[in-house]
């Protein structure tokens, strides 16, 4: 009778396998979270922007065929779904259904004049970004706002990416605040 010889069938991996394995996959992940999570909140800054930007060349228009600009979001010819808004003398607060606040700012004089639109979403759990664009007839210096105390956080980061020609570092009311053309 000849012997048989047993087949060596390995159904489940070894221990050294599945090690090599998770830590392949922990580099990965070390790797690649803290970039999706930068992504993230650019793609959530330049939404502020779009929106900024597209009140900002309503508002334009609106000045264009009325002679003077209005803070009145209701006024303007675009549509957003609305939360709700607040007109006050010389601007009005926009909430709208996607968590962005925007504020139409028609200040003229005083100590800084506003005539932008500023626009602002919570970009992390405890970070706040804001974006101000100015309307036609104003300055063209934008602003990215940063509400974080830790300046070398992504949102910072990524305002200082955005400006061209940074001015000092200016602090008002808790945010850093990011001046560029």
């Amino acid at each position: 009778m000849k012997k048989q010889k047993k087949k060596n069938t390995r159904k489940a991996f070894t221990l050294m396998e599945v090690l090599i394995v998770v830590i392949i996959l922990s580099v990965l992940a070390i790797i690649a979270i803290p970039n999706y999570q930068k992504t993230l909140i650019k793609s959530r800054y330049d939404t502020l922007k779009t929106y900024a930007k597209t009140i900002v060349l309503a508002a334009d228009r609106y000045q264009m065929q009325s002679g003077h600009y209005t803070t009145k979001f209701s006024e303007l010819d675009i549509t957003y779904p609305i939360d709700s808004t607040t007109d006050h003398d010389g601007y009005s607060v926009t909430e709208l259904k996607n968590g962005i606040t925007c504020t139409i700012n028609d200040n003229e004089g005083g100590d800084r004049e506003m005539r932008n639109v500023i626009c602002q979403r919570q970009v992390t759990p405890t970070v706040v970004m804001a974006y101000a664009h100015p309307f036609s007839s104003s300055p063209n210096v934008r602003e990215c706002w940063v509400f974080s105390s830790d300046e070398e956080d992504s949102p910072n980061k990524i305002c200082k990416e955005e400006a061209s020609r940074i001015t000092p570092n200016l602090q008002e009311n808790g945010a850093n605040i990011y001046f560029y053309n």
